[in-house]
């Protein structure tokens, strides 16, 4: 009995949850416009979309992951170079539905975006607006940070929709389909820095919808279970 009932919720636990990561791996221009940093505005590729399919319906958990670096193809910059000053970018991320989340806006004060870095909300800490601890040659240290967003009221040009300054958690997403068009808007708003993003990667959990052998072994599970049962009654 005890080992029955081991299977039985061992496979229920293993069908409980998906996860997928959906890449763009487009290099993208931070503004896109000018060269040499010299302009402000949306970046060369303006929403950044990520197509959603064959997951659950509910969603549990989002993060996106963005990595800056240059392009090999690139004449009109230095090789190696990041994102210059991080406090320049506000970054939106809207979901199929339209629920929309700035997860990044007025931080990181003269730390650049160079190498990886994620957003999720179970990092240990946001990235600081003066990002004191946090910048370590220049840079803002690679890893996991949680929302990490000041300003409220920045501008998204069109086609963005308009930002709920409210959201502040990417647990905003949660219940709703994942499946479909996600977008996510980057703009620069100051002068004198630019940069690449080289690729983009979004993370979806949901609960997942088990595959057909896995719902006939729970199905199995079960009826050894009630015949089991059955059987210690008589």
């Amino acid at each position: 009995m005890r080992t029955i009932l081991t299977c039985f919720f061992a496979l229920a636990m293993a069908s409980a949850f998906a996860q997928t990561g959906f890449e763009n791996l487009t290099d993208v221009r931070i503004p896109g416009a000018g060269t040499g940093g010299t302009a402000t505005g949306s970046a060369g590729l303006y929403p950044i979309s990520f197509t959603v399919s064959g997951m659950g319906t509910i969603t549990s958990d989002i993060n996106i992951t963005l990595s800056f670096g240059t392009a090999a193809s690139t004449v009109d910059v230095g090789v190696g170079e990041e994102h210059s000053f991080c406090g320049d970018l506000d970054m939106m991320l809207v979901a199929p539905s339209g629920t929309n989340l700035v997860f990044l806006s007025d931080v990181g004060s003269l730390g650049d975006m160079n190498g990886a870095y994620t957003f999720d909300d179970e990092a240990a800490s946001p990235i600081l607006p003066d990002g004191a601890g946090q910048i370590v040659g220049g840079n803002i240290v690679n890893g996991s940070y949680r929302f990490s967003a000041t300003g409220a009221g920045d501008p998204f040009l069109s086609p963005a929709p308009s930002p709920v300054f409210e959201n502040i958690l990417f647990s905003v997403f949660d219940g709703e389909n994942p499946n479909g068009i996600w977008e996510l808007y980057i703009m620069d708003d100051a002068p004198g820095d630019a940069g690449w993003l080289m690729s983009s990667t979004l993370t979806v959990t949901t609960a997942a919808v088990p595959e057909p052998a896995t719902l006939s072994a729970l199905a199995l599970g079960g009826l050894l279970l009630a015949r089991r049962k059955q059987r210690t009654v008589r």
